[in-house]
Parts: structure tokens; C-alpha cells; sequence
């Protein structure tokens, strides 16, 4: 404890910060894939090495890096990486505390 500060409370010291309070209580949500940013991302990593390729949007380019990897290094395990994007949307939402 500082000297220039009074003695802390036993109260105080145990306050946790105060939990965001949910805004809709009971709802249905949708998962799709989001068409509005890019398409899915590719990449190949080495299984041997760990290094791996840049993010394209086409496979080609991680495959290609597969082939000079392994021709420069001998590495022949790799791990092909896709991302998806997804967006959530709220399909309904209910006030009551039942579901119904």
C-alpha cells in the first residue's frame, strides 16, 4: 500500500467489474456464409518445418508453394488450411423468459 493513500477496504479490494448485461435475452440466430467480403482463403503449412505459404484466394498458389518446399527442402508432409468466413444473423427474437 502507498503511505499517501488511506487503507483500502476489504470491500473493495474483492469487486469484480460489472458484467455486460445481455440486450435480447431469447433469440434465434442463423449461421451462413458471408457472401458480402472474399471467398474462402487457402493455405499449405509444412508438417516437417512449420513454415507455410501466404493466404491466397485460389489453391494454386499454396500448392505451388508445396512443390518448391519439398524440391528445396526434401519436406513432403504439408497441411492444406482453408478459412471460411461466416456471419451471424438474428432470425427472431422473444421477450419472454420460455421458450415457446
Amino acid at each position: 500500500m502507498d503511505a499517501t493513500q488511506g487503507p483500502v477496504e476489504a470491500s473493495a479490494l474483492n469487486r469484480q467489474p460489472a458484467r455486460p448485461r445481455p440486450v435480447i435475452r431469447f433469440a434465434d440466430w442463423a449461421l451462413t456464409t458471408d457472401k458480402q467480403g472474399s471467398g474462402p482463403v487457402y493455405e499449405a503449412e509444412c508438417t516437417t518445418c512449420g513454415e507455410s505459404s501466404d493466404a491466397e484466394e485460389s489453391k494454386d498458389e499454396p500448392e505451388l508453394w508445396c512443390l518448391r518446399h519439398a524440391g528445396a527442402l526434401g519436406h513432403t508432409g504439408f497441411r492444406g488450411i482453408t478459412t471460411a468466413f461466416f456471419r451471424a444473423t438474428l432470425v427472431n427474437a422473444r421477450s419472454g423468459g420460455t421458450d415457446s
